[in-house]
This record gives structure tokens, C-alpha cells and sequence, in this order.
């Protein structure tokens, strides 16, 4: 759920990629910190240690990507500032929780993000 206070989620599935050279290229957890993902009211964010490695407005307008030491990736867009085109975002639930999730997801206020 959004906060505001600043809390990291996430594993070290988690992975960012750009396709800004025309060939997707995956950014793995580096393992030298566990800032994964934190989803604010204003904010939601990928990565961290210095720099995040995404970062989108609560508008979903703008957004930013720089080198993270959480990924260690290169700016995942062809600049650092940008403003947003699309968003979307996929989420992988387990078969026998899919009914579960759609009904919670019918009922749910839209947000920027869903925990």
C-alpha cells in the first residue's frame, strides 16, 4: 500500500531493464543493499543507494533513472528526466490465488501501486 513514510519491499527477484539500445538489457540486485522497490503517496521507486534507478511522480506524469548501486544500472531511458508516455505494470500471482486477486482487485480504490 502507498505510505508516507519511506519503506523498501522486495527480493532479489526483483530486476530492472532498458531497451533504449534496441536490445532489452536486464539489471539483477547487485546484493550491496535490499532497496528493491518503495511505493509512496508521492512517489514510487525502483532501486537506491545514492540514486534510484526508476523513479515516477504520484502523477505518473514524470519521471527519472540514474545509476543505482542496488542494480547497478546505467540510466534506463535515453535521459534521465523524462515525462511518462505509458505505464504499466504486471504483478504474477499463483493460479489457485487468481480468483482471490481479481475479486480484491474490482474493489480496491486505484492507486499507484498495490501491495
Amino acid at each position: 500500500m502507498p505510505t508516507t513514510k519511506r519503506k523498501y519491499q522486495g527480493t532479489n527477484n526483483s530486476f530492472v531493464f532498458s531497451n533504449v539500445s534496441g536490445q532489452p538489457v536486464i539489471f539483477r540486485p547487485t546484493g550491496v543493499n535490499r532497496y528493491f522497490t518503495v511505493c509512496s503517496t508521492e512517489y514510487l521507486a525502483l532501486g537506491g543507494g545514492g540514486h534510484f534507478a526508476l523513479y515516477l511522480d504520484g502523477d505518473l506524469l514524470t519521471g527519472s533513472s540514474a545509476t543505482s548501486e542496488t542494480y547497478g544500472n546505467s540510466c534506463l531511458a535515453h535521459t534521465e528526466d523524462f515525462e511518462v508516455k505509458e505505464v504499466e505494470l504486471w504483478g504474477f500471482v499463483y493460479a489457485s490465488k487468481y480468483e482471490e486477486m481479481v475479486s480484491i482487485l474490482r474493489t480496491e480504490t486505484p492507486g499507484i501501486c498495490r501491495w
